[in-house]
């Protein structure tokens, strides 16, 4: 047998066209195809793109090897069929096309066209861009058909899935509770009707149930639970979020427990007990007719998927995806339904880590508030004893008759009730601070005249120890507002503070405008900090042993007030020291008042002041 020139290569489709009974079709022996034809076919062969011709009234078939894919479970038989035959289940789509081409020799292009194929037992969801080229017979007109395809279903799919999976990545970025994160992942789920036609989310555990919810759902939208207290774990389960399910929502089980006979029990507890995906069959006998997302049809199939909690360890719950009826079961399929819910469990990991630090949060907030407390209720302890001490002493250091035989030992006992009196209204006005009670009355100031009136206090002290007060202060331009009160109690901490570490030298109060700031500078020759405390200086409770200082009396908390006192006026206080040569404080507010509470601003000008003992 010679073969013709036209038929010869081709690999599997070239050597069945060769062999195939054409005499017995409406195309008849090769030997009597048109020319048109002939090439056609010469042109498919030799092609690497999927192509098949249709011949005659009945667009009879012919395929090359590229097309055995599209053609699947229906090749070999589909050669030499008529196109209508094949091509029976999408032919309500194609049909009209081929029409056009035949009929009125107009050729047709359509790009990612969505065609519901049976080809290998099953309808299948598939994509094509193709074209239908009308073939011009030997008498005039279309005597046939070519087309040229391209697959775009694993394109359009992998697009979808990945706009699933950003989607969802970006919803659970900031979840705070997991019933936030379900509701979120079913949101992304609803998104997908293609993919995903309905999706269910159970809690697992007898606590995790929903705050009267009764026992019926709503019909549509999602539907939101109570949040579940405590560990997630028994046998009991109740669907606490879903897609939007409509009349299908009396068909779902609210609650049951893992140990039931239903088949949907037995699916969750397999996927518990083997930490892996579990198909579910036959979901219309299960749960009735559930939503069909975007198909025509409503799934009969569902993967559920456990989710894990703590550490991959517990189940918190299980997620319950209905299947595309027209997408197959495979592996692509299942692992696209894993990654959805590994990025639930990984945000419930989050949201476990977050619970952790929110319990950790609250334990320091209470201890704090206990601390707090205690600085209140044991400073007003000690202040009625102080005051029922005072008294007495004052009233002996009045009596002219006592006086001269106790005077000594009535002025230690005086000087060091005071002392402690002082001590004790530190703690007390460190644990309103602390507390968030403090708040200032600020009011326009001459910054430096009350600065250096404040500094001016130590004079004496300074110079009978052998010292220099050096005080400077330029003039400022801008407005300073300032509480009197709380200004005094900065000054005097910073300045006592350097009087008690020096020896010798001098120490000096600098007054300066920087910009839109006043900074107010304190300055030594004394012993100096150690570079490894300077972080530690504004702690609280920090003291620095064996500072070399004057004494070694102190709480600990003068300078950690004096930086909470600074920002109640919005202001900063930063320090530079070198040890053996001296410290230098420098507190720095605005000028102006835009910056401070304006319920809290007088705009009179401060008079006078309170008198304070320094620390």
């Amino acid at each position: 047998m010679v073969i013709p020139e036209f038929l010869s290569g081709g690999g599997e489709m070239g050597r069945r066209i060769r062999e195939y009974d054409w005499a017995a079709t409406s195309l008849g022996p090769v030997e009597s195809w048109p020319q048109s034809l002939r090439t056609c076919v010469r042109i498919m062969l030799d092609s690497r793109q999927p192509i098949w011709i249709g011949w005659g009234k009945d667009l009879i078939k012919l395929y090359n090897d590229p097309y055995i894919a599209i053609v699947g479970g229906k090749h070999p038989t589909a050669l030499g069929m008529p196109a209508s035959v094949v091509w029976k289940s999408i032919w309500r789509e194609i049909g009209p096309m081929l029409h056009t081409v035949m009929e009125e020799d107009t050729g047709t292009y359509v790009e990612s066209q969505l065609l519901i194929m049976e080809r290998n037992g099953y309808p299948e969801e598939t994509y094509y861009t193709f074209s239908y080229t009308p073939i011009p017979g030997d008498n005039g007109g279309s005597a046939g058909m070519i087309c040229f395809n391209v697959d775009d279903a694993d394109r359009i799919l992998s697009e979808r899935q990945l706009q699933t999976l950003t989607r969802l990545g970006k919803n659970l970025t900031d979840c705070l509770t997991y019933t936030q994160a379900a509701e979120r992942t079913m949101d992304a789920l609803s998104r997908n009707g293609r993919d995903f036609p309905f999706a269910l989310f159970f809690w697992v555990g007898g606590e995790a149930g929903v705050s009267g919810a009764g026992d019926s759902m709503e019909a549509g939208g999602q539907m939101v639970a109570g949040e579940p207290q405590g560990p997630l774990a028994g046998d009991d389960v109740r669907l606490t979020q879903c897609t939007t399910l409509g009349a299908s929502a009396t068909g779902v089980p609210i609650a049951f427990r893992l140990t039931d006979d239903s088949g949907l029990a037995a699916a969750l507890r397999r996927a518990r007990d083997s930490r892996a995906p579990q198909i579910i069959e036959g979901i219309h006998e299960l749960l009735g007719a559930m939503p069909q997302g975007e198909w025509d049809v409503a799934p009969d199939k569902a993967i559920a998927l456990p989710i894990f909690k703590a550490g991959g360890v517990v189940v918190a719950g299980f997620l319950v995806i209905g299947l595309s009826p027209y997408r197959p079961v495979d592996e692509l399929y299942i692992n696209f339904c894993t990654l959805i819910a590994d990025q639930l469990t990984t945000s419930f990991a989050d949201i476990h880590v977050l619970e952790l630090e929110r319990a950790r949060a609250a334990a320091l907030a209470e201890i704090d508030r206990a601390k707090t407390l205690f600085f209140s209720n044991i400073s007003h302890e000690f202040r009625t004893p102080l005051t029922l001490l005072l008294g007495p002493i004052e009233d002996l250091l009045n009596d002219p008759a006592s006086l001269e035989s106790n005077k000594y030992r009535i002025g230690v006992a005086y000087r060091n009730a005071l002392r402690m009196q002082k001590l004790v209204n530190t703690l007390l006005e460190f644990s309103r601070i602390e507390a968030g009670r403090l708040e200032g009355q600020f009011r326009r100031v001459d910054i430096g005249a009350l600065t250096l009136g404040l500094a001016s206090t130590f004079r004496s002290t300074i110079e009978k120890a052998g010292m220099q007060l050096l005080v400077h202060a330029e003039p400022i331009k801008g407005e300073v507002y300032v509480d009197t009160d709380l200004w005094e109690r900065i000054i005097l901490n910073l300045v006592s503070n350097a009087f008690k570490y020096s020896h010798d030298g001098s120490i000096s109060i600098d007054v300066r405008e920087l910009g839109d700031q006043v900074v107010v500078s304190v300055s030594d020759t004394g012993v100096g900090i150690a570079k490894d405390q300077l972080e530690k200086i504004f702690d609280r409770f920090h003291r620095i042993e064996n500072g070399g200082g004057r004494s070694l009396e102190g709480t600990g908390i003068g300078l950690a007030m004096v930086r909470e006192l600074v920002r109640l006026h919005q202001g900063t206080i930063s320090v530079t020291s070198r040890v053996g040569e001296g410290s230098i404080f420098a507190v720095s507010i605005p000028t102006g008042s835009k910056h401070l509470p304006p319920d809290r601003v007088s705009h009179e000008p401060a008079t006078g002041r309170t008198c304070w003992f320094p620390m």
